[in-house]
């Protein structure tokens, strides 16, 4: 039922990202369960971060936003 949800919010946040001018970039803290997902869109883990309860930071660049966006149907 909700399957596909995750990813439409991720290329909402990419479009919204454009919209404001940041070139697609977005950077997050990922929940230990969400890693994959993450990964899976060729998002950039940079490690855990000790000022965020020890959760692992993600970026995403320009170039990987327009692919997954590209990719979109």
């Amino acid at each position: 039922m909700y399957k596909g949800v995750g990813s439409s919010l991720l290329k909402f946040a990419i479009e919204h990202s454009f919209y404001l001018d940041y070139k697609g970039r977005l950077g997050l803290h990922s929940l230990p369960g969400a890693e994959n997902f993450y990964r899976k869109f060729g998002m950039v883990d940079l490690g855990y971060d000790s000022n965020k309860q020890g959760l692992r930071y993600f970026e995403i660049s320009s170039d990987q936003a327009e692919k997954i966006l590209s990719q979109s149907s």
